[in-house]
């Protein structure tokens, strides 16, 4: 897939693209029963605002680097999720613009250990965790790299919030301004 992934509103039992290339996923306030995987992926944007995912929603290995601007100025906006299980973005995933999961709920864990946050010229924040819910824990460790701010007012987190080995610096990259 190259083009626009557009399923805003429909019903999946399951989602998986390997190795895929996608402009745009749009997926809001669509029900995914069992998981939504995008691995070692690329895109442009992923958008699931009020989305439910029953099972688990993973963007390991994946890159999320635009050049198509977010209207909200989030490449990755998943406001108001709801996720049965884990969030992966690990193992390589790389947003290269803001990731919004602003009032999110998670029932298992977060894992972003290993991936990469950036802000862009759009938002100076690389990630919106304000007021998110995670049952399990949240790992940004083992070389987790936020560049430019982490909103995280009002998280909750049930169990470890782990950030062994993770870098959280100041600003956006000068070559992801616009």
């Amino acid at each position: 897939i190259k083009g626009d992934l557009l399923l805003s509103g429909c019903r999946a039992r399951h989602l998986c693209i390997e190795d895929g290339q996608i402009r745009n996923l749009e997926a809001e306030e669509c029900v995914i029963d069992q998981s939504l995987k995008l691995v070692r992926s690329e895109a442009a944007t992923i958008h699931l605002r009020q989305a439910t995912i029953g099972n688990t929603f993973s963007l390991e290995g994946t890159k999320v680097s635009g050049p198509t601007k977010s209207p909200r100025g989030w490449l990755v906006e998943c406001a108001n999720l709801r996720v049965g299980r884990d969030i992966p973005f690990r193992r390589g995933f790389q947003a290269f613009g803001g990731s919004r999961l602003y009032g999110a709920r998670v029932a298992g864990s977060f894992d972003c250990s290993g991936g990469r946050f950036d802000a862009n010229s759009d938002s100076p924040y690389a990630m919106d965790l304000r007021l998110v819910k995670i049952e399990g824990s949240l790992y940004m460790r083992r070389q987790f790299v936020a560049q430019g701010g982490v909103l995280a007012k009002g998280i909750y987190v049930g169990r470890d919030f782990d950030c062994t080995e993770s870098r959280f610096l100041a600003g956006a990259r000068e070559d992801s301004l616009a």
